[in-house]
Parts: structure tokens; sequence; C-alpha cells
């Protein structure tokens, strides 16, 4: 048997079994029985973009006590900093759309967003600059700049000539900025 939980707190359990989709059909009829809905797609979606920031802050301990006969992980943090800065912003596409873009890109997918929205993520950077050692001139989109196609070039970094310079505290900051609007977003006051 398997725990439910829906904020963190047991709802029920379900016959678990090693197939995935099984699992989630199981959960879904659980939540349905007790007349409950499966959370909407934004809390899915902002819940995963959490989980991959929460792998790069920990790759990015791991890069900072970086000792003889430890792996180089500076891929593995470029690459889940930059997958939850694309599912942070299409969580904010489907807020203020009801949809997402298929895109890798970062740029593209900022630029599309509602200028409020941009706006919001910009004064956010600025208020979270000085923890990260930027001063309040930074801007959100020029940080975005630098990890706008990482996703895609880090993956496979060992075939690239050049990957890019990423810096790692411009990463962490633009990861807090999107998480800090995302949270305020999808779980409103």
């Amino acid at each position: 048997m398997r725990d439910l939980k829906v904020d963190g707190i047991v709802v029920g359990q379900y016959l678990g079994s090693d197939d995935q989709d099984e699992d989630l059909a199981a959960a879904h009829a659980l939540l349905k029985a007790k007349g409950m809905k499966p959370p909407p797609l934004v809390v899915t979606m902002l819940g995963q973009a959490n989980a991959f920031a929460f792998v790069a802050n920990a790759t990015y301990l791991e890069l900072k006590d970086r000792g003889p006969g430890k792996p180089i992980v500076a891929a593995p943090f470029v690459v889940n900093a930059a997958l939850s800065v694309e599912l942070y912003l299409k969580t904010l596409h489907v807020a203020a759309a009801g949809a997402s873009a298929w895109e890798h890109k970062l740029l593209e997918l900022f630029d599309a967003l509602p200028e409020a929205r941009r706006d919001e993520l910009s004064a956010e950077t600025r208020l979270l600059a000085s923890q990260h050692g930027e001063g309040p001139q930074v801007r959100f989109r020029d940080l975005l700049t630098m990890l706008n196609d990482a996703f895609v070039k880090w993956r496979y970094v060992y075939e690239q000539a050049r990957s890019g310079t990423i810096h790692l505290q411009q990463t962490i900051l633009v990861m807090h900025a999107c998480r800090d609007v995302c949270t305020r977003v999808v779980h409103p006051k």
C-alpha cells in the first residue's frame, strides 16, 4: 500500500504497482472516491519546477564543496537549473493563458509572457539581487540571456565545442526570482 498525500497530508492509501501510469490512475480514483480533485495543472507544474530547482541547488552545494575524487557536476547543475526556469516560465504561461508553448528557449518564453508578469519577474530580481552578489541595476532578461538555450546545450556538453559561460550565483538568482513569482501566482494569499 502507498500513501497518497495532498499538500503533505496523507488522505488515503492505494495499492501501488511498478507501473507509474497505474499508480497515477489509482491515486486519481482514490481522490475521486473521496470527492477530491487532482491538483490544478499550475500546482503540478510549480511542484515539478521546484523539484528541478531543488536538485540544481543540491548540485550547486556539491560544486562548492568539490574535492579530489568527486565528479564535476557543473553540467547537471546547469541542466537542472535551466529546466527549472523553463518550467517556472511555462507555469506562468499556463496561469496567464491556460496553455504553454513547447519551447526550450527561455527568452522566447519570457518575451511571450504578459508585460505585467515580465515586470514582476524583473522587480523580483532587483529585490533579491543583493542576496546573490548583484547590484540593483541587474536585469532579469539579461540574466536569462545567459541561460537561454542552456538546457539544450548543456545536456550533451561533451558534444559542444563551446557551451557558453554560466555564472552560478546569477543562475540561482534567476531560479529564486522565478520561484517566488510563481509561488505568489499559483498560491495567492
